[in-house]
Protein backbone atom coordinates (compact mmCIF):
# COMPACT_ATOMS: atom_id res chain seq x y z
CA UNK A 1 0.00 0.00 0.00
CA UNK A 2 2.52 2.44 0.96
CA UNK A 3 4.51 1.85 -2.07
CA UNK A 4 1.47 2.12 -4.26
CA UNK A 5 1.30 5.49 -2.80
CA UNK A 6 4.77 6.78 -3.14
CA UNK A 7 4.29 5.69 -6.84
CA UNK A 8 1.01 7.89 -7.29
CA UNK A 9 2.72 10.67 -5.89
CA UNK A 10 6.13 10.00 -8.06
CA UNK A 11 3.54 9.97 -11.42
CA UNK A 12 1.60 12.98 -9.99
CA UNK A 13 4.75 15.16 -9.85
CA UNK A 14 6.39 13.77 -13.36
CA UNK A 15 2.88 14.49 -14.81
CA UNK A 16 3.33 18.38 -13.26
CA UNK A 17 7.09 18.76 -14.61
CA UNK A 18 6.32 17.55 -18.09
CA UNK A 19 2.35 18.84 -18.88
CA UNK A 20 3.18 21.84 -20.96
CA UNK A 21 0.41 23.71 -19.20
CA UNK A 22 1.63 23.29 -15.87
CA UNK A 23 5.39 24.03 -16.99
CA UNK A 24 6.25 27.76 -16.87
CA UNK A 25 7.69 29.66 -19.66
CA UNK A 26 8.88 33.17 -21.01
CA UNK A 27 7.28 34.53 -24.24
CA UNK A 28 10.04 36.53 -25.90
CA UNK A 29 8.23 39.94 -27.49
CA UNK A 30 9.70 41.07 -31.16
CA UNK A 31 11.94 43.93 -31.18
CA UNK A 32 10.12 46.98 -32.33
CA UNK A 33 10.94 51.17 -33.24
CA UNK A 34 8.03 52.40 -33.05
CA UNK A 35 5.89 53.40 -29.55
CA UNK A 36 3.90 49.95 -28.78
CA UNK A 37 0.49 49.94 -27.51
CA UNK A 38 0.58 48.77 -23.54
CA UNK A 39 -2.19 47.79 -21.23
CA UNK A 40 -1.43 47.46 -17.28
CA UNK A 41 1.97 48.21 -17.48
CA UNK A 42 3.18 50.97 -14.94
CA UNK A 43 6.46 53.23 -15.35
CA UNK A 44 9.39 52.96 -13.38
CA UNK A 45 10.01 56.57 -12.32
CA UNK A 46 13.94 57.63 -11.79
CA UNK A 47 14.35 60.82 -9.28
CA UNK A 48 15.82 63.29 -12.18
CA UNK A 49 19.31 64.15 -12.16
CA UNK A 50 20.56 61.88 -9.32
CA UNK A 51 23.51 59.21 -9.69
CA UNK A 52 23.23 55.68 -8.28
CA UNK A 53 25.20 54.30 -5.37
CA UNK A 54 28.80 52.17 -5.87
CA UNK A 55 29.03 49.03 -3.29
CA UNK A 56 32.28 46.72 -4.59
CA UNK A 57 31.77 46.98 -8.23
CA UNK A 58 28.07 47.13 -8.60
CA UNK A 59 26.23 50.32 -9.12
CA UNK A 60 22.76 50.51 -8.18
CA UNK A 61 20.22 53.29 -9.05
CA UNK A 62 16.60 53.11 -7.45
CA UNK A 63 13.50 53.59 -9.06
CA UNK A 64 9.76 53.53 -8.21
CA UNK A 65 6.68 52.67 -9.46
CA UNK A 66 3.33 54.36 -9.90
CA UNK A 67 2.33 52.12 -7.10
CA UNK A 68 5.51 53.15 -4.62
CA UNK A 69 7.13 49.80 -5.43
CA UNK A 70 11.30 50.22 -5.25
CA UNK A 71 12.84 48.49 -8.56
CA UNK A 72 16.74 48.61 -7.99
CA UNK A 73 18.47 48.91 -11.69
CA UNK A 74 22.10 47.62 -11.12
CA UNK A 75 25.46 47.12 -13.35
CA UNK A 76 28.75 45.35 -12.56
CA UNK A 77 31.71 47.23 -13.48
CA UNK A 78 33.69 44.00 -12.54
CA UNK A 79 36.14 43.66 -15.29
CA UNK A 80 34.72 46.56 -17.31
CA UNK A 81 37.19 49.12 -18.84
CA UNK A 82 34.91 52.15 -17.84
CA UNK A 83 32.82 53.19 -14.11
CA UNK A 84 29.22 53.08 -15.31
CA UNK A 85 27.66 55.74 -12.42
CA UNK A 86 23.76 55.15 -14.06
CA UNK A 87 23.01 58.79 -14.29
CA UNK A 88 19.19 59.37 -14.17
CA UNK A 89 18.70 62.21 -16.94
CA UNK A 90 15.03 62.16 -16.19
CA UNK A 91 12.11 60.76 -14.66
CA UNK A 92 11.61 57.97 -17.87
CA UNK A 93 15.46 57.82 -18.89
CA UNK A 94 18.98 56.42 -17.35
CA UNK A 95 22.22 56.78 -18.85
CA UNK A 96 25.65 55.19 -18.22
CA UNK A 97 27.01 58.66 -16.76
CA UNK A 98 26.25 62.22 -16.63
CA UNK A 99 26.18 64.00 -19.79
CA UNK A 100 29.57 65.03 -20.76
CA UNK A 101 31.25 61.62 -19.71
CA UNK A 102 33.64 59.99 -22.42
CA UNK A 103 32.34 56.45 -21.24
CA UNK A 104 27.95 57.12 -22.92
CA UNK A 105 27.09 53.61 -23.52
CA UNK A 106 25.20 51.28 -21.33
CA UNK A 107 26.22 47.76 -21.74
CA UNK A 108 24.38 44.97 -19.03
CA UNK A 109 21.72 45.89 -16.58
CA UNK A 110 19.73 43.98 -13.51
CA UNK A 111 16.82 45.16 -12.70
CA UNK A 112 14.12 43.49 -9.73
CA UNK A 113 11.28 44.69 -7.35
CA UNK A 114 12.46 44.91 -3.89
CA UNK A 115 10.07 42.17 -2.50
CA UNK A 116 8.19 42.08 -5.50
CA UNK A 117 7.52 39.78 -8.11
CA UNK A 118 6.24 40.97 -11.35
CA UNK A 119 4.39 39.17 -14.47
CA UNK A 120 5.66 41.49 -17.40
CA UNK A 121 8.02 44.41 -18.74
CA UNK A 122 8.35 46.59 -21.50
CA UNK A 123 11.44 48.45 -22.20
CA UNK A 124 13.15 51.09 -24.91
CA UNK A 125 16.80 50.38 -25.72
CA UNK A 126 17.33 53.34 -27.23
CA UNK A 127 20.19 53.89 -29.50
CA UNK A 128 21.77 50.96 -29.83
CA UNK A 129 25.96 51.33 -31.24
CA UNK A 130 26.69 50.69 -34.65
CA UNK A 131 28.60 47.68 -33.39
CA UNK A 132 25.69 46.49 -31.54
CA UNK A 133 22.44 44.96 -33.03
CA UNK A 134 21.32 42.44 -30.66
CA UNK A 135 20.76 41.97 -26.82
CA UNK A 136 20.62 38.75 -24.59
CA UNK A 137 17.92 39.07 -21.86
CA UNK A 138 18.60 36.33 -18.87
CA UNK A 139 14.84 36.10 -16.99
CA UNK A 140 14.49 34.91 -13.30
CA UNK A 141 11.56 33.52 -12.36
CA UNK A 142 9.76 31.37 -9.11
CA UNK A 143 10.11 28.15 -11.93
CA UNK A 144 13.96 28.66 -13.22
CA UNK A 145 16.00 30.44 -15.40
CA UNK A 146 15.38 31.40 -19.30
CA UNK A 147 17.43 33.21 -21.66
CA UNK A 148 16.83 34.39 -25.43
CA UNK A 149 19.26 36.85 -27.41
CA UNK A 150 17.21 39.26 -29.35
CA UNK A 151 18.64 40.89 -32.90
CA UNK A 152 17.63 43.46 -35.16
CA UNK A 153 18.62 46.56 -32.48
CA UNK A 154 18.92 49.86 -34.58
CA UNK A 155 21.14 52.48 -33.84
CA UNK A 156 21.10 56.44 -34.99
CA UNK A 157 18.42 57.49 -31.87
CA UNK A 158 16.33 54.91 -32.96
CA UNK A 159 13.77 53.22 -30.40
CA UNK A 160 14.19 49.60 -29.59
CA UNK A 161 10.98 48.66 -27.50
CA UNK A 162 11.24 45.06 -26.15
CA UNK A 163 8.11 42.63 -24.07
CA UNK A 164 8.84 40.27 -22.27
CA UNK A 165 6.04 37.92 -20.70
CA UNK A 166 6.02 35.42 -17.94
CA UNK A 167 3.46 32.26 -18.54
CA UNK A 168 1.39 29.55 -16.90
CA UNK A 169 1.00 31.08 -13.74
CA UNK A 170 4.66 31.76 -12.92
CA UNK A 171 5.99 35.56 -12.17
CA UNK A 172 9.34 37.12 -12.87
CA UNK A 173 12.03 38.04 -9.79
CA UNK A 174 15.17 39.37 -12.02
CA UNK A 175 15.61 40.30 -15.50
CA UNK A 176 19.44 40.81 -16.84
CA UNK A 177 20.27 42.06 -20.07
CA UNK A 178 23.70 41.91 -21.75
CA UNK A 179 26.23 41.89 -24.74
CA UNK A 180 24.97 45.26 -26.43
CA UNK A 181 25.64 49.00 -25.95
CA UNK A 182 23.23 50.95 -26.38
CA UNK A 183 23.00 54.75 -25.28
CA UNK A 184 19.95 54.93 -22.67
CA UNK A 185 17.62 52.23 -20.93
CA UNK A 186 14.28 54.69 -21.49
CA UNK A 187 10.55 53.82 -20.24
CA UNK A 188 10.95 50.90 -17.90
CA UNK A 189 7.24 49.30 -17.19
CA UNK A 190 6.19 46.42 -15.06
CA UNK A 191 2.80 45.27 -14.53
CA UNK A 192 1.47 42.10 -12.64
CA UNK A 193 3.33 43.82 -9.70
CA UNK A 194 2.77 41.47 -6.67
CA UNK A 195 4.69 41.26 -3.21
CA UNK A 196 6.42 38.24 -2.60
CA UNK A 197 4.55 35.72 -0.01
CA UNK A 198 5.86 32.66 1.98
CA UNK A 199 4.09 30.20 4.65
CA UNK A 200 3.47 31.51 8.10
CA UNK A 201 5.97 29.43 10.50
CA UNK A 202 3.07 28.27 12.27
CA UNK A 203 1.49 27.25 9.29
CA UNK A 204 4.67 25.38 8.76
CA UNK A 205 4.51 23.51 11.97
CA UNK A 206 0.76 22.51 11.38
CA UNK A 207 1.78 20.70 8.01
CA UNK A 208 4.57 19.08 9.54
CA UNK A 209 2.89 17.66 12.53
CA UNK A 210 -0.02 16.73 10.16
CA UNK A 211 2.38 14.92 8.06
CA UNK A 212 4.31 13.08 10.93
CA UNK A 213 1.29 12.15 12.05
CA UNK A 214 0.03 10.54 9.11
CA UNK A 215 3.36 8.77 8.31
CA UNK A 216 3.36 7.57 12.35
CA UNK A 217 -0.32 6.31 12.05
CA UNK A 218 0.74 4.09 9.10
CA UNK A 219 3.44 2.79 11.11
CA UNK A 220 1.32 1.91 13.63
CA UNK A 221 -1.42 -0.02 11.73
CA UNK A 222 1.06 -2.00 9.67
CA UNK A 223 2.83 -3.08 12.47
Amino acid sequence: MYRRFTSSVIAVFAFCFMSPALRADIIWGNVTHTTPTMSGEVPVLLKAGTSGTLSGSLYTIQGVTTGGVTVNISTDNDGSSGVDHLFANTAVQLYANPLGSTDTSLDQLTFSAVGYTFTDTVMNLFGAFTDSDSVTFMVTTTAGTFTHTFDGLSDNNTDNWIFLTATNGDTIQSVSLSDTRFYALQDLNLSGVAAVTTPEPASLLLIGTGIAGWLAGRKKRRS
